[in-house]
């Protein structure tokens, strides 16, 4: 019969294992409902005295899990930062005159205006 520490490890690995899936897959309406009972799992596993053989593979599932969050977290500032850009018209064009001169035109702004 397993401890109940070791029934929380079990269901902590079980969750990491579903976080990760979930960020794989850029789900994170599933991602916000786990946290609250990862929470809960890791609270009661540190009133249990978890073997520490398992706290190593569960810390080594979380920085798997961490380090595929910040990525996600990465990609979504930079579709952000795309959006924003394309939104605001980017970069002037930088041209060059007929004598040779650098020249830049500014962007118009992408927005539609309607007369009434």
């Amino acid at each position: 019969m397993q401890t109940v520490a070791e029934l929380l490890e079990d269901r902590l690995k079980t969750l990491l294992a579903s976080e990760r899936e979930a960020l794989k897959e850029g789900d994170f309406q599933k991602l916000a409902a786990l946290l609250s009972e990862k929470e809960e799992i890791v609270e009661l596993l540190a009133n249990n005295h978890p073997d520490s053989d398992a706290l190593k593979a569960l810390k080594q599932d979380a920085a798997r899990n961490e380090a595929l969050l910040e990525a996600a977290s990465r990609g979504i500032a930079s579709v952000r930062d795309r959006i924003k850009m394309l939104r605001d018209g980017g970069p002037p064009l930088k041209t060059y005159t007929a004598d040779g001169r650098a020249h830049s035109i500014a962007n118009q702004s992408s927005r539609t205006y309607r007369k009434a």
